[in-house]
């Protein structure tokens, strides 16, 4: 009797150790099937970008893997307040349906127990459902920044299964990660609403495909164009980056990721415009895809006002050292001044005495070059504005310049219309037209075609001076009118030449610009009002 006694004892001990077994394999399997159900839910949710769809995935699968008959979200502010009445879904057997949720009352008594809790926990029905007869509802709130937004509901009304109290850890788990996507995406969002708000262009792109995600209305409206035709393009390609600043552009964006936030007061030259712009990095999204910002403005205008004020305090700087030698310069010129005109009066060959005549021309112009370089320097000659002809001008010009020996094979074609007179001094605008065209010859070396038109339109007199020499590279175009800019080899030009005639122009209420291609010659355009219109 005693030695079966010891052996149901023993059987006992093993079945025990064998229960103990199972339910330690059990729980080891449960875990896994719920570990296994987390990451599944992660996956699915790490790509949905709208709250709604995101809540909606996470009910699916919960009524899906845990076997809850229903479920529903109810989406609140932050006082509290119902924002809208909620939608369900209904699980009948492997299929998941829509629910209208009838009967549900909102009830502020519940939605405050959530939220002091603020974990998930099983209450009775009664306080949403007041009419029905009681069952329990799990209810799994959402924590986004310290606010309660949305409680995910659950219950087994249908098929009056009980609801876990083991399960709400699990349950727990599937709440933090719903919240960190949720906060992602709300971030996301508001970074969103701030950058639709700013009034210049942004443009969002990502770092590594440099394809465009988001665009605000401000680029819409200024470029003329709708998102569809934006979004999925290369940031290079949409805004037209040359080749030569593709580089530069992809070594900020890589600088941009590796040192800094942001990076500011950047500038692109995109054909004739100049954009500036701003680059920054913008908040982590739901996605882990590291994205660009970019804030840009055309700051052609105002890049053109800039310069200009640079050019005149240039201009300042360049009148007061041109009128500490301005004198002594015009010393030397008398006496070549006079020495010509002993040559005039005394000589007895004709020929000498043109060619006497022709240096006091040469040293008079030498002389205008003095005038213009100092509105401080005195004039070796008074000449008074007067009504002059701005064709005769350039005859006058051309006359001058074919003494020079670069000028040999320059072959000239001229389209002078009848004009009308303008008022200035005669020597200021030779000047003008003296430098504008030494530099056409110059830069033919000798060779090649000038053309010069003359008309009369709207009050102004419009002059071109074109050659076909090998043009003005597109990165210097902005500072041929710069003091002491030049493209010549040192000692071979003073870089004041195109400067005069910036300033001249302006004195005389007229337009001077450029259009040149490299390879292709350069093209002046001279612009002057008429006598009596704008007069200086």
């Amino acid at each position: 009797m005693e030695k079966k006694t010891d052996e149901l004892h023993k059987m006992n001990n093993e079945q025990t150790k064998y229960n103990e077994i199972v339910a330690a394999n059990l729980q080891i399997v449960d875990k896994a099937s719920k570990l296994s159900i987390i990451n599944y839910l992660i996956e699915e949710i790490s790509t949905i970008i709208e709250e709604d769809e995101l809540l909606i995935k996470v009910i699916h699968i919960l009524l899906n893997s845990v076997r809850l008959d229903r479920g529903f979200y109810i989406h609140i502010d932050n006082n509290l307040n119902l924002l809208q009445k909620p939608a369900g879904f209904k699980r009948n057997k492997n299929k998941i349906s829509d629910d209208k949720i009838s009967g549900f009352k909102f009830n502020a008594e519940f939605i405050n127990s959530v939220n002091e809790n603020r974990k998930p926990q099983i209450l009775s029905s009664k306080a949403l459902f007041p009419n029905d007869d009681p069952f329990e509802l799990l209810a799994i709130p959402l924590i986004i920044q310290n606010s309660l937004l949305y409680i995910l509901v659950f219950d087994n009304k249908n098929s009056q299964l009980i609801i876990k109290e083991k399960n709400i850890e699990f349950y727990l788990n599937i709440a933090r990660q719903a919240e960190i996507t949720l906060t992602n995406i709300i971030s996301s969002k508001s970074a969103l609403n701030i950058l639709a708000n700013i009034p210049s262009n942004i443009v969002i792109f990502d770092k590594e495909t440099l394809k465009i995600s988001y665009v605000n209305p401000s680029y819409l409206n200024d470029n003329k164009t709708k998102i569809n035709n934006v979004l999925g393009m290369n940031i290079i390609d949409l805004l037209g980056i040359p080749q030569y600043s593709k580089n530069l552009f992809l070594a900020q964006i890589k600088d941009l990721s590796t040192y800094k936030k942001s990076m500011h007061d950047l500038e692109l030259q995109i054909g004739s415009k100049i954009i500036g712009y701003t680059l920054f990095l913008m908040p982590p999204g739901i996605n882990s895809k590291e994205e660009i910002g970019m804030i840009m403005k055309d700051i052609t205008k105002q890049k053109s006002f800039q310069e200009q004020i640079i050019r005149d305090e240039k201009l300042t700087a360049l009148g007061t050292l041109a009128s500490g030698v301005a004198h002594e310069i015009n010393n030397p010129l008398y006496g070549i001044v006079g020495v010509a005109e002993v040559i005039v009066d005394e000589a007895e060959s004709e020929e000498l005495k043109e060619l006497g005549r022709e240096i006091i021309d040469f040293a008079m112009q030498c002389s205008d070059i003095v005038k213009d370089l100092s509105s401080y320097s005195r004039s070796i000659r008074e000449e008074k504005p007067k009504e002059i002809n701005i064709n005769e001008i350039i005859e006058e010009t051309l006359r001058i310049i074919s003494y020079s020996p670069d000028y040999v094979d320059i072959k000239i074609e001229k389209q002078f219309d009848e004009v009308p007179n303008i008022y200035a001094m005669g020597g200021e605008i030779r000047q003008i037209f003296m430098n504008i065209i030494n530099n056409a010859v110059q830069a033919m070396k000798g060779k090649g075609l000038l053309k010069i038109t003359s008309k009369y339109s709207d009050g102004y007199i419009a002059n071109t001076i074109q050659d076909n020499g090998p043009g003005i590279p597109a990165g210097i175009i902005s500072k041929i009118f710069d003091p002491f800019f030049t493209t010549k080899p040192t000692g071979s030009g003073t870089g004041i030449g195109l400067n005069i005639v910036y300033r001249l122009v302006q004195k005389y209420n007229g337009i001077v610009f450029v259009k040149s291609k490299a390879g292709q010659g350069t093209k002046f355009f001279l612009k002057f009002p008429a006598a009596g219109k704008d007069s200086f």
